[in-house]
């Protein structure tokens, strides 16, 4: 039997194809496939790469949440829902949203929110850097927002993250709080002058 990671391989290979992301015109698997990489790389097990691998599943596509349900186990789709940003909100609803579920979600959700974030931050550092401030918002013009609404959107989500116990309270865990000073040295590396 395929463990949930496989089923997720084949799976988004197969919905996203060669689906591009905007900010840097790279294959959405890449991004899938990055983002399952670095919660790997920070000790998820199977359950936590199929999550990663799901993440957008819901928000780039028009999958019914009963496919999902019926090749996964219980827990990914209720998962899934909580990773779920509704496109048709405003950029700032959609963003408070994500900073609201980082700062209360299960380790396993927080684990994929904050790789993802690495991930996006790694691909705009590489992106960006030694890059002047017209070439930088040139960059930023691609997004729904732009550099100062973006930084005060990762500060806000960092804030959120310090706060919840699944991540760096008492009952946090190893994971995820080497995930969250990861996320912090990117989101310092891209806005180096509002350091965390």
């Amino acid at each position: 039997m395929p463990s949930q990671t496989e089923l997720a391989v084949q799976f988004v290979t197969e919905v996203f194809g060669v689906k591009v992301r905007k900010g840097s015109g790279l294959h959405h698997l890449y991004h899938l496939f990055a983002v399952a990489n670095i919660v790997g790389g920070f000790g998820g097990g199977d359950h936590e790469q199929a999550l990663a691998l799901l993440h957008d599943i819901y928000d780039n596509t028009r999958i019914p949440q009963g496919t999902i349900e019926a090749l996964f186990d219980r827990l990914i789709p209720v998962e899934l829902r909580l990773l779920h940003i509704r496109r048709d909100l405003p950029w700032a609803m959609r963003k408070a949203q994500e900073v609201d579920t980082i700062s209360v979600c299960n380790e396993s959700v927080a684990l994929v929110m904050l790789a993802d974030k690495i991930d996006n931050l790694m691909t705009t550092d590489r992106l960006i850097t030694g890059l002047e401030a017209p070439a930088r918002n040139e960059y930023w013009s691609r997004f729904n927002a732009q550099d100062a609404m973006q930084s005060r959107f990762y500060f806000d989500f960092v804030d959120a993250a310090r706060k919840n116990p699944e991540i760096s309270g008492d009952e946090g865990n190893f994971q995820t709080r080497c995930a969250l000073s990861e996320l912090i040295e990117y989101v310092n590396n891209v806005w180096p002058d509002g350091a965390l």
